[in-house]
Parts: C-alpha cells; sequence; structure tokens
C-alpha cells in the first residue's frame, strides 16, 4: 500500500508483480492440494462437510440478498456472495499456532470450515465466466465443462496411481534433494499448465497437482520442499494486492469502507456461528469459531481479478471491495486473540441452556453425582482415559466431564459414568459434584478452555487441588493465578523423558535418574528453566565408553563346560558377565559357580577393546572337528 500508485509510487513494474503474484496463487494451491488428505478429511468429515456447506450457503445467501438490495444485478451479486464466504486459512492457522490452540475444538471447528471453503474456490472460479456471461448456461456449456472436469479428475487418477510414485521414488533414491525439489515443482507447473491449455484455471491445475503428489508416500517430503518456496510467492501475493489497493477509496469515503468491514465480520461472524452451532457444539465453542472466522481470506483476491478483467465488477467496485476485504484481514489477528474477552462479553445475554450446551441431541444425562471425596477428570482422551485407569487401578471414586456427544454415547453403553458438558460452566461442575470432590484433573489440550475451567472450579471449591495438563510453559504462571495447584507442561514433561531415557543410555543407576526427575518436578521445573543442568558427571564419565554385547557359546569353544570363575573374565579380561540365556531360562547377575555351556547366550559389559579380545573364547577354534565330521 506504501509503495504502490496510491502511495509512494515506487514500484514501476506492476504487471512483473502481477506474473509473481500469480506464481504465488499457483503455489498455494499446490501446497493446499499437497496437504489435502482424503483419510484426514474423513476424521472430521461432519464439520467439512455440515459445517463448510452451511456456512458457505448461509454467507453466501446473506451478502446475496443484502447486495442485491442495494440495486447490484444478480450476478454481480451472486459473485460478491462468492467472495465473501472465503476466511484465511494462513491467518487462523497462524495465529492458534502461536497460541497453543491448534487442537482446541473451536480451532477444528473453524479450520475444517475453511477447508470446505478453500475446496469451493476451485468450482467458484469455474463458475465466473458463466455469472459474467461470456459462456452461456446451457446444457452443452455445461456439458463440456463436466467433461473437461472428468477428464482432469481422471487424468490426476492415473497419475497418482502409476506414474508420480514412480518417479518420485526413482528421484529419492538419488538422494538429491536439488533435483527432487525439480521433479516436484515440474509435476505442479506441468498439470497447471495442461489445465489452462484445456480451458481450466491455472490455480484448477495446480490444486490437482498438489492431489497427485499427496497420495504418494513422498508427500511429506514434497511439502517440505516447497514450503519455503511457496512462503516467499505467497508474499509476492500479499504485496501485489497491496500495491492494487488504492488508499485514496479509504481517504475519500472512510466511513463507508470502514462500514462495509465491520458489516461483513459482523455477518460472517453470525453466519459462521450458526453453522458451528448446528453442528451440536456449545455456545462457547461456536462463538470462538466465529470469531476466527469473520475475514476474508486470500481465496476472495484470487477471485477477484477474473471477476474484474470478466466484466463482472467495474474498476471503482474492484477497489472497493478490495479495499474492505484487506482491512477485515488487517483487523482479523487483533479481534481473533481477543476472542476470548469476546465471548465472555457474548455470554452475558440471556442465552437459553440448550444453546450453551449445544442444540443438537445429546446423549442422556447420568445421575448427578453423590460422590464425596472423589476425583473428577476433565476429558476423556488418551490422557484422561490413563487417568481413570490408574484410579480404577487405585479404587479411587471418580467422575467423568466430556464435551464430545459421540465419545459420551459410546462410554456410557460401556457402562462408564461419564457427564456431557463444558466443564468451564459452573453447573456442570456442580452436577459433577464439584464442591465435594477432592481432586480435580484436567486433561483437555485447550488453553483458554483450561484457564476457564481452573478459575470457575476454584471459585467453587476453595480446597479442591487442581491438576492442570498444558502444552506450553507459558501457561503456567497464570494457570497458578488462576488457583491451579500443579500445572503438567508438556514441553518440560517432554525434556524430563528424554533426558531420563539418555541416562539410561548411559546406565546411569535408576535412584539417581528418578532423584534428578523428582527434584526437576519438585522445584516447578525451575532446574530446566533457568540454571544448568546438573546431571551426575561422575557416574557418566566412569560409565563412558562402556560397551554391552551378546555372545553365543559355540560347540568346542574354549569355555564349554568351565566355570566363570575359573575363567576370570573379570580378574584377567575386565568385563563382567551380566546375564546367561539357556533352554528359555535366565540367570542374572552370575556367580563365579556357573558354568557355561554350549548354545548359551551371554550378556557381557566391557569396553570394546575387551570385548573384541574375549570373543575367540566364545567361538569353536578353526581346527575343532564339524558336525559333519
Amino acid at each position: 500500500m506504501l509503495i504502490g500508485p496510491s502511495g509512494f509510487d515506487l514500484i514501476q513494474s506492476r504487471d512483473e508483480v502481477d506474473v509473481l503474484a500469480e506464481v504465488g496463487v499457483v503455489l498455494l494451491l499446490f501446497t493446499i492440494g499437497i496437504e489435502f488428505s482424503l483419510e484426514n478429511l474423513l476424521r472430521i468429515k461432519r464439520t467439512v462437510l455440515i459445517g463448510g456447506a452451511l456456512q458457505v450457503v448461509l454467507t453466501g445467501t446473506a451478502t446475496f440478498l443484502i447486495v442485491s438490495a442495494f440495486g447490484a444485478s444478480a450476478q454481480v451479486a451472486a459473485f460478491v456472495g462468492l467472495l465473501v464466504t472465503h476466511s484465511s486459512t494462513t491467518i487462523m492457522l497462524k495465529i492458534f499456532l502461536e497460541r497453543g490452540q491448534i487442537d482446541a475444538p473451536h480451532s477444528g471447528a473453524a479450520l475444517g470450515v475453511s477447508i470446505f471453503q478453500d475446496v469451493c474456490s476451485v468450482p467458484m472460479v469455474l463458475a465466473i465466466p458463466i455469472l459474467a456471461g461470456t459462456e452461456a448456461l446451457t446444457p452443452s456449456s455445461l456439458g463440456i465443462l463436466g467433461a473437461k472436469i472428468v477428464g482432469a479428475v481422471t487424468v490426476v487418477i492415473l497419475l497418482a496411481r502409476w506414474l508420480v510414485p514412480r518417479v518420485l521414488y526413482r528421484m529419492a533414491r538419488t538422494q538429491d534433494n536439488e533435483l527432487f525439489l525439480l521433479v516436484v515443482v515440474f509435476v505442479g507447473f506441468a498439470t497447471a499448465w495442461l489445465t489452462s491449455q484445456i480451458g481450466l484455471s491455472l490455480a484448477l491445475g495446480a490444486f490437482l497437482a498438489g492431489l497427485i503428489i499427496s497420495e504418494s508416500e513422498y508427500s511429506e517430503r514434497a511439502l517440505g520442499s516447497v514450503l519455503n518456496f511457496r512462503d516467499v510467492f505467497t508474499s509476492f501475493f500479499f504485496v501485489s494486492v497491496g500495491l492494487l489497493m488504492d488508499v485514496r477509496i479509504i481517504m475519500q469515503s472512510p466511513f463507508l469502507v470502514i462500514g462495509i468491514a465491520v458489516g461483513i465480520i459482523l455477518l460472517k461472524f453470525i453466519m459462521a456461528f450458526s453453522a458451528v452451532l448446528v453442528l451440536g457444539l456449545p455456545f462457547q465453542t461456536a462463538a470462538l469459531a466465529g470469531v476466527a472466522l469473520a475475514q476474508i481470506g486470500e481465496f476472495a483476491f484470487v477471485m477477484l481479478k477474473p471477476g474484474l478483467e470478466s466484466g463482472l465488477l467495474t474498476r471503482e467496485t474492484y477497489g472497493l471491495i478490495l479495499s474492505v476485504s484487506v482491512i477485515t484481514m488487517i483487523a482479523a489477528p487483533f479481534y481473533i486473540m481477543h476472542a476470548t474477552s469476546i465471548v465472555k462479553q457474548l455470554e452475558r445475554l440471556p442465552i437459553p441452556n440448550r444453546i450453551r450446551r449445544g442444540i443438537t441431541k445429546q446423549p442422556p444425562e447420568a445421575p448427578e453425582s453423590d460422590l464425596s471425596e472423589h476425583l473428577i477428570v476433565i476429558g476423556y482422551g488418551l490422557t484422561g482415559r490413563n487417568v481413570v485407569r490408574a484410579a480404577i487401578e487405585a479404587l479411587i471414586p471418580y467422575e467423568i466431564i466430556e464435551l464430545n456427544p459421540d465419545t459420551v454415547h459410546t462410554e456410557r453403553r460401556n457402562g462408564e459414568v461419564i457427564h456431557y458438558g463444558d466443564a468451564s460452566q459452573p453447573n456442570v461442575l456442580l452436577y459433577a459434584g464439584v464442591m465435594r470432590a477432592k481432586v480435580l484433573v484436567i486433561t483437555i489440550p485447550d488453553a483458554v478452555s483450561t484457564r476457564r475451567i481452573v478459575e470457575v472450579a476454584r471459585r467453587l471449591n476453595t480446597d479442591l487441588h487442581i491438576i492442570a495438563r498444558t502444552r506450553y510453559v507459558r501457561e503456567m504462571e497464570q494457570l497458578y493465578a488462576l488457583g491451579a495447584n500443579e500445572v503438567i507442561p508438556e514441553e518440560y514433561e517432554t525434556s524430563v523423558e528424554i533426558f531420563s531415557r539418555v541416562m539410561h543410555s548411559y546406565l546411569v543407576p535408576y535412584d539417581v535418574i528418578d532423584r534428578f526427575i523428582a527434584e526437576v518436578r519438585a522445584d516447578g521445573y525451575e532446574m530446566l528453566r533457568d540454571t544448568p543442568l546438573v546431571a551426575p558427571i561422575h557416574v557418566v564419565r566412569h560409565l563412558q565408553g562402556l560397551d554391552i554385547t551378546t555372545f553365543q557359546v559355540a560347540e568346542h569353544a574354549p569355555i564349554v563346560n568351565r566355570s566363570l570363575a575359573d575363567i576370570g573374565l573379570r580378574k584377567n579380561h575386565e568385563v563382567t558377565a551380566l546375564t546367561i540365556h539357556r533352554s528359555g531360562k535366565k540367570i542374572n547377575v552370575p556367580d563365579g559357580d556357573a558354568v557355561f555351556h554350549a548354545g548359551d547366550l551371554v550378556v557381557i559389559a566391557g569396553c570394546p577393546d575387551r570385548l573384541a579380545e574375549v570373543a575367540p573364547l566364545f567361538r569353536a577354534p578353526t581346527d575343532a572337528p564339524s558336525e559333519a565330521e
């Protein structure tokens, strides 16, 4: 915006920037195609298909009606409706990753809807000529378009099944990263060019090329190879958007532009919120997802240029829509980061309990807890299941609260006592007996919900012992401030586990490792945070260079029928026999009277040179008689 024609006019080569921007679009769709996994899509198919379709239909229809009411033609109103349906996957994904919310329910809902929008961009681009009237909407034109799409899909299937995997396999065998990258990029651009030659868009071709590679076992390597290039050229794309934007439009009609931008943000929030609410998610989750989706995304810019070139948009309308879109994208990171505060304000409204908890059919409620001194487990994922399993073994009474209705249905059938609901709501915790509980364990990966649950639980029961799981260390202080007694950060726990494995590899004694882990956890991981690790260096140094290997006692070996003391492994050779395996039995730390038999497996510890020295004792002499003899 600053260096473009409406700013300081420093960039003159607009055509070249447009070319780079188009390359950016191609690479963006290419990588989305590679990341587009049908297997992963099936896991969230309900969110993608139902939530995504509802959001697109509701937003597109509402925009169409509003734009038509202001006197626009049906074709222009429909085109603007298609533009407004898109949200920015790039912005949402980056913020969710940075804030540790990628596994949160609202993040999954928002990204699932966004995936559907991205896929819909392909037929939307194909529909532009029909809306513009450059292609008549006749049975023959639809048939030709359908034939093109079927042909393109057929080619994709053939290439994905037989040709491309074999080519990538050959390239991978060369161990030449540059050659592999060139072949991947060639597949992408060649497919994009071929689709453009049959009248389809470059963007569609790039997406299809990504799908071709995504079905091969080398998709992850291919994605890693082009990600940096994708980021560079996507940056060119956004630079070109800034160059195209006319700041004078904002200066001339600031209230109009900002008013439309605010209206679109509110409209998209309401429609996305409604679409996610239909999926049965609680009010809070649906509202957070609606806030995340309330902006116009990068694919709208992909469609704007063809819309201008086809005559659907005038230059003035094009500039207005472009300005509004950029403003929504600039505002998006700020209101997404404050989404929790926004939703808290909305929750003060008189909302029916049915909407607060989720409007779809819910599992029948478990009887209200009458337990006391019991354990409450929030979340029944892998961590929650392990906590419950430990509680069963220790005969500790427990209650479970889970937000996923399918999980609740399944576990109820299995006889589990599990409550459906959002644990950040006081009535849900009260129903699980939080006033009489002794311990509350929060196992969900959603940092925002974890903070709310800690705050509500501490307010309801000041004596409750609260243990919270968090992904990132930066969440610890806030959770402690809200009332958590213990916070288990995955980052440090992973470090502790890895380092304990390292010490095991160096044969550090178990009691030393256990003491080290206990000290790390006891001081709130300060040892890992602020001070250098103090490992038992004297033990490690003492054991450095020590190796452990296994020898099999051969027939006629020098040690057959001789005792350990007679051979003097430790005294004469400075190695130690740790175990002897014989006929399915194991002799641990054998004493001097242990006798070696042919066929024994002997585990020996010692320095590598000493182990090499004793190896001939376990082998048959070269002049020993063979079995045939």
